[in-house]
């Protein structure tokens, strides 16, 4: 997997969490493994905490799970 983007680290658009959703999204599809979206948040959030060090909450990796553009508050 390669990935490149012209996104400045700490723009603030949470786009690492999107990527860490996607990316999550493409293993388990690829496994054939089902992960709900709740544990889905967990886990990518997890990943940043850990792995990145960035103490995250979940809003982020939420919001890109459940996001779409057709809904509104």
């Amino acid at each position: 997997m390669s990935i490149a983007s012209d996104v400045e680290i700490g723009s603030g658009l949470s786009s690492s969490a999107a990527l860490e959703c996607a990316v999550l999204g493409a293993i388990t599809s690829a496994a054939g493994v089902r992960i709900d979206r709740i544990e889905q948040a967990r886990l990518a959030q997890r990943a940043e905490n850990d792995y990145v060090g960035a103490p995250t909450g979940l809003l982020d990796q939420l919001a890109a799970l459940f996001g779409s553009r057709r809904r509104r508050c």
